[in-house]
């Protein structure tokens, strides 16, 4: 694999592991603080960024104005840069950055992750004439290593042109709906999710919740949350119901 890698964060120490990791897939790297420490003739093939530092416009400038303008909201199968942002927050996509990154990983991540995300995203180029060609078994391959990465990372794939699936209520069956998944919820499951859902992108406070639950107990909120999450969180091994630090929660 001929690769180039910038690693941008402000922790020294987790940059040389992930150069040390980076190193067994014989791909070199520059760990850098800020987009100046970049040489502007640098020719990169990868980012790795540390969003909880630079989110807000410092990966942009690491990459280039113009580049990033390619970049964003692009799937990771058409970009000709793999950019892979990590974050501690439950809600990084409020970075002015996240739109930028191919991928993306909750911190603590498993370096395995950020490895089979990287080799996945080398290999694709085997695929390509696949999308186009009567091979199903190579589409197929193609396909299932993109929804890999999207479950590992959390963004999209583009599979045609499908538009991003995105976590719902239907109120007939009372069920929560992810893809072609279901969930069967509660009275009180449905009632939760459901004004996330009407309210999706916004945060909704704790106290909204407990009073449309009656405010009978001040934790009937944390309860209902916890048990939606582990019911369609855990179960799809991705992060759709978010806590907003001192606010409330979200869904995507």
């Amino acid at each position: 694999m001929s690769a180039f890698a910038i690693i941008l964060s402000e922790n020294e120490i987790f940059s040389r592991m992930l150069s040390h990791e980076l190193s067994y897939m014989r791909i070199d790297s520059l760990c850098v603080s800020c987009a100046e420490e970049i040489d502007c003739e640098t020719n990169y093939s990868i980012i790795l960024a540390d969003l909880d530092v630079c989110g807000n416009g410092g990966l942009k400038a690491a990459i280039g104005s113009k580049k990033a303008l390619e970049l964003s909201n692009k799937s990771i199968s058409d970009n000709e840069v793999l950019v892979i942002g990590w974050s501690g927050v439950d809600t990084p996509e409020y970075y002015e950055d996240f739109s930028l990154c191919s991928a993306f990983l909750h911190r603590p991540f498993l370096m395995s992750d950020m490895r089979y995300i990287i080799a996945g995203y080398f290999s694709m180029n085997e695929f390509d004439d696949a999308r186009n060609t009567n091979d199903d078994n190579g589409y197929l391959a193609y396909i299932s290593r993109l929804r890999r990465i999207a479950e590992i990372s959390g963004k999209r794939f583009d599979e045609d042109n499908k538009e991003e699936r995105c976590l719902s209520c239907d109120s007939e069956s009372m069920t929560a709906i992810y893809g072609e998944k279901k969930f069967p919820l509660s009275e009180y499951e449905y009632k939760v999710l459901g004004l996330l859902c009407e309210r999706r992108g916004e945060v909704v406070t704790r106290e909204e919740i407990s009073k449309m639950l009656g405010g009978e107990m001040s934790n009937m909120c944390d309860v209902y949350i916890c048990h939606l999450r582990r019911k369609i969180d855990s179960s799809l091994g991705l992060k759709l119901i978010l806590t907003v630090r001192g606010k409330g929660y979200m869904v995507k």
